[in-house]
């Protein structure tokens, strides 16, 4: 079955062997079995873990094309895989797209971007990302604060990130 296969391409993607894991994922299409979500997923992680941001960007333009459609934790990896790439402005415009497409980001997604954006000294748009989350009626968790608190002591701004301590006390 698919699941089965999913298993391999998994593990073929932890083990680092990918050419073996998207030699399954063809082998699967050639073979009347139709990739699920989470068989792209698995691969686009394994790539992603890599930094080969060009081929997962081909498996998910090809969900976007014929599907399924990507899925929240689809999004989460490629921009995850961009910041680790230090691409900030594409993991952006995944972000943009991801929520154009209608899939909502969740805590764990503004927890990525947050990261990433402190990690590239972006600061203040790390900052904006934080209100917009509130705004969207999600809840910070502690990683979401905690993210937060250490870029804005980063860049000097310890009276910003007192308030945010006591904010995320006061929650």
């Amino acid at each position: 079955t698919v699941v089965t296969y999913n298993a391999l391409i998994s593990g073929f993607c932890e083990a680092g062997k990918l050419e073996t894991a998207l030699n399954i994922f063809r082998w699967l299409e050639g073979h009347g079995y139709s990739p699920n979500t989470e068989t792209f997923n698995a691969a686009i992680k394994g790539f992603c873990m890599v930094g080969n941001m060009e081929r997962s960007m081909v498996l998910f333009q090809q969900m976007l094309r014929v599907g399924p459609p990507p899925k929240r934790v689809t999004y989460n990896t490629l921009i995850n895989g961009y910041l680790q790439q230090h691409s900030l402005n594409n993991a952006l415009r995944l972000f943009d797209i991801m929520k154009g497409n209608g899939c909502q980001p969740d805590e764990w997604t503004y927890a990525i971007l947050v990261s990433g954006l402190c990690k590239g000294g972006k600061f203040d748009l790390a900052s904006s990302l934080f209100e917009d989350m509130i705004r969207q009626d999600l809840s910070p968790n502690q990683v979401n604060y905690t993210t937060l608190i250490d870029g804005l002591c980063k860049d000097g701004k310890v009276d910003a990130a007192l308030a945010l301590l006591k904010r995320m006390q006061d929650s």
